[in-house]
């Protein structure tokens, strides 16, 4: 369940004064998942709304203090449609993605970008450490969702999801920010933020999506 949005609008205005947040103006294009189109003024960037947008995510999503962090994901606005009809911008929706907290992935997603809030707990990391040992009991279908093998320092293998030569696996990067969806992605995503530095270019590629199969989104796409 999510928070009234003239409820968030009084949360957000307080929070702006206390935190010293840029003065945001949001538009809700869609109510579930809940989809915002987020103005900001001219003299702040995009960068800047990591505090901002985390905290209206965490209000707006209902979150409690010893939940799991929600994971921020930024893409190209140009990636909108394939989210609207899927739920994710990757293809097929169990492909490795790269999730953070929404400091580090604002570092993304171009001039105009669409910010995917994801349940943590619709997500799975994409490695598994396994003792060289035990090895040879891992069965076909495991081998099949971690096909990228390294061999570790010690008794242990790295199995990945990520495509075999790719310089991450194995890394801090992986173990920090590699996720993928092993189920529905329209359960995993929770909210949607769109944002940049011309909300009328958003506003126009959201109005384009009409007629597109949206999935679970429970307002008109492109109204």
């Amino acid at each position: 369940m999510s928070t009234p949005i003239p409820d968030l609008w009084d949360q957000i205005d307080t929070a702006t004064g206390y935190f010293g947040f840029p003065k945001i103006q949001f538009e809700v294009l869609a109510e579930a998942p809940l989809t915002l189109l987020i103005s900001l003024p001219r003299d702040n960037r995009v960068s800047d709304l990591g505090p901002c947008l985390t905290f209206l995510a965490e209000k707006a999503l209902r979150r409690d203090s010893d939940d799991p962090p929600l994971r921020y994901r930024c893409v190209e606005l140009s990636r909108l449609e394939t989210i609207i009809r899927t739920g994710c911008d990757v293809v097929p929706s169990d492909s490795p993605i790269y999730a953070a907290c929404l400091d580090k992935a604002l570092e993304y997603g171009g001039y105009n970008r669409v910010v995917q809030v994801f349940d943590p707990q619709g997500l799975e990391k994409t490695f598994r450490k396994v003792r060289k040992s035990e090895a040879w009991e891992l069965s076909e279908g495991f081998r099949l969702t971690y096909p990228s093998l390294k061999e570790m320092d010690g008794e242990w293998l790295w199995f990945s999801k990520l495509p075999p030569g790719d310089f991450r696996i194995g890394t801090a990067y992986e173990t920090e920010y590699s996720f993928f969806i092993p189920g529905d992605p329209l359960k995993a995503l929770l909210m949607v933020f769109l944002v940049g530095d011309d909300p009328h270019e958003i506003r126009a590629a959201w109005r384009n999506l009409r007629g597109v199969s949206c999935g679970k989104w429970s307002s008109p796409v492109g109204r």
